[in-house]
């Protein structure tokens, strides 16, 4: 399934995060109303709070690590509560921009955990020491689950293109950077612009020749369709198959109707939902046509093609 940029809604934010901080939606409506890059710089401030709080509240287990010390200073516990509150505050913000990692595989235990610092006054001094020893593994796991993420991001589509020149790769980087900030949808049409920039270079490579009522025009500078539909027709000299195949000619026509369909405001209904899959299989369409074709270096049984469609 994809995973949105933002939260559907506050009351959607509130069923996954149940917050303690964030108890009313000016939070979230902020967020909505913000430019992309001001959501960044947020999540981003939040998460250097939430690590900084991590680090000094692992330092402090580390430093009095037995039952006793908890027992003869009070001021650790004042201290434990003091950082904790505040990873719980930034976790919640963090989840608040972030919906993919509120949804991640260790955000649950943290969830559960988050609402010590409510039931602090509960515990005496010994259980306190033991919950935060358990919120600590739990906020830590959180901060790598939230890198290993980014990691992902950072390889998504890449080994799909690894056989690409580096100009035809630059719209597959631009789809890998907006998957990366949830922005699924755009991220696939940037991977059907790399696609298209592909079938042109092979095109304009082969020399192929669109031939309209007896005027021939360069098939690479054709609409996207015509480009399409025009390598479709064109066979290899060597063994007779498709230049464009049946699948990546209906793969291509398939992603034109989504866009068209996006562009139309009355449209509001989700018609996709896997974006990350179908992003990989046209990266992989355009890399494997490029092998295939032998950079558009290999022989085809005719270089011209008569705009019959």
């Amino acid at each position: 399934m994809s995973e949105r940029r933002t939260w559907k809604s506050f009351d959607e934010f509130e069923k996954y995060v149940n917050p303690f901080f964030i108890n009313h939606q000016g939070p979230y409506i902020g967020m909505k109303q913000s430019c992309l890059f001001e959501n960044i710089m947020e999540v981003l401030k939040s998460l250097s709070e939430f690590s900084n709080a991590v680090e000094q509240l692992e330092k402090l287990i580390r430093n009095y690590p037995n039952k006793k010390d908890w027992e003869e200073e009070s001021n650790l516990s004042k201290l434990a509560y003091h950082l904790i509150t505040a990873i719980s505050y930034h976790g919640e913000y963090i989840f608040l921009y972030f919906p993919k990692l509120a949804k991640s595989r260790y955000a649950s235990d943290f969830l559960h955990a988050k609402d010590l610092h409510i039931h602090w006054e509960r515990y005496n001094q010994t259980r306190k020491r033991i919950e935060v020893k358990r919120y600590l593994d739990a906020a830590k796991k959180l901060l790598d689950e939230f890198y290993e993420i980014v990691e992902e991001f950072d390889w998504f589509l890449m080994e799909e293109i690894r056989d690409l020149p580096t100009d035809l790769q630059k719209d597959f980087r631009v789809a890998r950077d907006l998957f990366s900030v949830g922005m699924e949808e755009q991220g696939v049409f940037a991977a059907l612009r790399g696609l298209e920039g592909v079938l042109r270079r092979i095109s304009k490579n082969l020399g192929v020749k669109i031939i309209k009522k007896d005027k021939q025009e360069p098939l690479h500078k054709q609409s996207l369709t015509n480009l399409t539909e025009g390598l479709y027709r064109v066979r290899w000299r060597d063994n007779g198959e498709r230049v464009v195949t049946k699948e990546i000619k209906d793969l291509i026509k398939f992603l034109i109707s989504l866009r068209n369909k996006k562009a139309h405001p009355d449209d509001t209904t989700d018609i996709f939902d896997n974006w990350r899959e179908i992003a990989i299989t046209t990266a992989r369409a355009a890399n494997g046509l490029w092998v295939i074709s032998k950079e558009g270096k290999r022989e085809v049984e005719s270089t011209e093609v008569i705009r019959d469609w």
